[in-house]
């Protein structure tokens, strides 16, 4: 990570020590504060802050052996997958697994 340049930014370095520490300390974690920090590891990945949800290639986007999203909003942490053989890396595979989220979320929220 430190090659990346991401910890360039003393603000950002200080969020992942609290939330590191937090972490580490084996107390329990609010809900609404989970989502707080998964939100920051969103941030330190290039999202703008406040962001709640990420659609992701892995391992990469140049050959990706499945597509990954995730969401934390009102402290409640959603993640889908897919695993499939000769993705094409297209935007419509990532828009639709993003729906996918969306649908999955607002039912695990209630």
């Amino acid at each position: 990570m430190k090659r990346s340049g991401l910890l360039d930014d003393p603000e950002t370095v200080r969020k992942l020590e609290t939330a590191r520490d937090l972490i580490a300390s084996g107390k329990e974690i609010a809900p609404d504060r989970a989502c707080e920090l998964f939100s920051t590891l969103l941030e330190v990945q290039g999202q703008p802050a406040g962001s709640s949800r990420t659609v992701n290639l892995i391992p990469t986007r140049e050959n990706p052996k499945a597509i990954n999203g995730q969401a934390c909003s009102g402290g409640r942490f959603t993640s889908v997958q897919v695993v499939a053989p000769n993705l094409s890396r297209s935007d419509d595979e990532a828009s639709r697994l993003s729906s996918v989220l969306t649908k999955a979320h607002e039912r695990n929220r209630g």
